[in-house]
């Protein structure tokens, strides 16, 4: 082998692991019996997030690790390493998990819950819907409005993107 084959040449496509996504008591919901999780090979996740004014995208195609866990539905999301240095204070993300590229029909079940980042609540936007589902696709999302920053509801401490890597967010079904 030579010394290119080892050398990183820093816009692949592999990711780093970022956050850990929970879903609890996801398997209690009757309408959780439709919903197909483990149908490779044709899933991705995508991170979507608004942070100071402005949207940013990121799809990624990697097969997520997907997972039953009791009754709680929980995947790995991961990320381009140039997305960890953004360290603008969040107003929205949302996390995507889709199979066999179907989108989110008009029909979907929307559910709103409490959220947490390593056992922190974050203040919520009340009557927004955080998690939705429909067969072969889940999304969670976090946000409060157009003029607020998403923040911790012990401290009011801003949640940035950066300080998400490693975490695990649960949404609690409500």
């Amino acid at each position: 082998m030579n010394a290119i084959q080892y050398f990183d040449w820093g816009e692949d496509d592999k990711g780093i692991p970022f956050c850990t996504i929970r879903i609890k008591n996801f398997f209690n919901n009757p309408m959780s019996n439709k919903f197909i999780f483990d149908y490779p090979p044709t899933m991705f996740s995508l991170i979507t997030y608004s942070a100071q004014g402005s949207v940013e995208g990121h799809q990624y195609k990697r097969t997520p690790e997907v997972r039953r866990e009791g009754n709680d539905f929980v995947w790995n999301m991961y990320i381009k390493k140039k997305f960890i240095r953004d360290r603008r204070k969040l107003q929205v993300i949302s996390f995507s998990y889709a199979n066999e590229g179907s989108v989110f029909p008009l029909s979907n079940t929307k559910f709103s819950a409490n959220i947490y980042i390593s056992n922190r609540k974050v203040k919520r936007n009340l009557g927004a819907p955080q998690v939705e589902y429909f067969e072969r696709n889940i999304g969670a999302s976090i946000g409060r409005g157009i003029e607020e920053f998403l923040m911790f509801e012990d401290n009011n401490e801003a949640i940035t993107l950066s300080s998400l890597l490693g975490k695990e967010i649960v949404f609690e079904l409500i």
